[in-house]
């Protein structure tokens, strides 16, 4: 799936890139072109524009443009008279100018491997010129009707060639850059989408575990009822209390499964308002207080005014997964410690307790779905491996942070900021 995928960004990215760079190179190469030859045009007009000043003489003595340039005169019986050295006279030159003697458009013309702009001169009227007598021994008068102003560009062109080959190199390296560019940019765009595919096959995979032992108890203890239907239910009472415990246990699962699922679609909004975290506190710890006198278990909490914008249900649930971890892990005639207090910017609760503790090794993994690192922390406890990370959800979604530290004792720290917007 995910090699489709990245073969479909790859060649839309390439395709992208490439069109664009194409576009860009051709729009540069136009760019150049047009100014080089509007150049040439200007200076071909300038230079011919003696010709097209207006006269009241009759006669005028037309001499050469200039070496670079020259003029070819066109009479009415259609004969050439063009204005340069002898040596450099070409009949081609004539022939081919010939076939464009009703072009009104400047435009580049190939004679014999040289190159030359063309553009026709607009005569009002006709004129009768003296050709020079450099060309034509003598001199000679001639009735003009049109003319041409001609000026070789074999260096243009070369140069807009040599261009057009920079402009080829460029293309065919940037379609190599755009296709490593391309795959760089579709591994990372895929990354996090295989990081978040990966999470929920594991995350599905789990659930799924998860749910097939309580279905499994469940099934195997309603079997057993029903295959002992003369018995009582007092004599019963131990398989249809196992199929009430893993009911209860699998609803627990469901509806933390549920909150994640939530979570992850950004389905959850908390709603917000000023509480008294202290008198939060208080309240979810007295629902542990017979828990823990039947553990025998000593339970200090030392709580601080503390005024803070927040969700109260998701608060109390934050409670209740912590202080539950706790008491899960805290051995008889054990001690578990809670503080609530406050410090310049952020209310401060800590849970720590004297249970087994947490290894080094588990310790980064503590807040994953469904960890369970250590062996004495199993199913057999009642716990669902869900409870940390809907802790951690709980905190960053009121912009704050949870951490542990585990040695002789456990504690988690939370810390919530007074006053903030909602997290991610």
């Amino acid at each position: 799936m995910f090699r489709a995928t990245r073969t479909r960004l790859l060649s839309l990215n390439a395709a992208v890139f490439f069109i664009t760079l194409t576009v860009f190179s051709t729009v540069i190469y136009m760019y150049i072109s047009l100014n080089l030859y509007n150049k040439v045009d200007e200076s071909l007009a300038e230079r011919s524009s003696q010709f097209l000043q207006p006269s009241d003489m009759m006669k005028r003595n037309v001499q050469i443009i200039d070496p670079a340039s020259f003029l070819v005169l066109w009479d009415a019986d259609g004969n050439a008279f063009p204005l340069l050295k002898e040596d450099e006279y070409n009949d081609s030159v004539i022939g081919v100018l010939n076939n464009y003697r009703t072009a009104t458009d400047p435009r580049t013309i190939r004679i014999e491997n040289h190159y030359y702009r063309v553009q026709m001169l607009k005569l009002d009227q006709s004129k009768t010129v003296l050709l020079p007598t450099s060309i034509f021994p003598g001199g000679k008068t001639t009735k003009v009707v049109s003319a041409h102003a001609v000026i070789n560009v074999d260096s243009e062109v070369h140069m807009l060639r040599n261009l057009m080959q920079i402009i080829g190199i460029g293309i065919v390296v940037g379609a190599v850059g755009t296709v490593l560019a391309s795959l760089f940019l579709a591994n990372q765009a895929l990354r996090p989408i295989r990081r978040s595919w990966e999470q929920q096959q594991q995350f599905v995979a789990d659930a799924s575990h998860e749910l097939r032992m309580p279905i499994s108890v469940i099934h195997a203890n309603a079997e057993h009822v029903f295959r002992h239907p003369d018995r009582s239910i007092l004599q019963m009472s131990e398989p249809i209390s196992m199929v009430l415990k893993e009911s209860k246990r699998m609803k627990k699962l469901v509806e933390q499964l549920l909150t994640l699922a939530r979570a992850d679609s950004n389905q959850t909004e908390l709603l917000l308002a000023e509480i008294r975290l202290d008198k939060v506190v208080s309240e979810s710890a007295q629902k542990f207080n017979p828990f823990m006198e039947l553990k025998r278990i000593r339970f200090d909490m030392t709580v601080q005014p503390v005024s803070m914008m927040g969700d109260k249900e998701r608060l109390q649930q934050l409670i209740v997964i912590l202080l539950d971890n706790s008491l899960k892990y805290t051995p008889e005639d054990g001690e578990i410690r809670v503080v609530c207090r406050r410090n310049s910017h952020d209310a401060v609760l800590i849970v720590e307790d004297s249970g087994i503790g947490i290894s080094k090794a588990d310790l980064p993994h503590i807040f994953d779905r469904f960890y369970r690192g250590d062996q004495t922390r199993n199913r057999d406890d009642g716990g669902t491996g869900l409870g940390l990370s809907i802790a951690k959800w709980i905190v960053e979604k009121h912009s704050g942070t949870i951490s542990v530290r585990s040695n002789q004792t456990t504690a988690v720290t939370v810390k919530l900021p007074l006053h903030s917007k909602l997290g991610g």
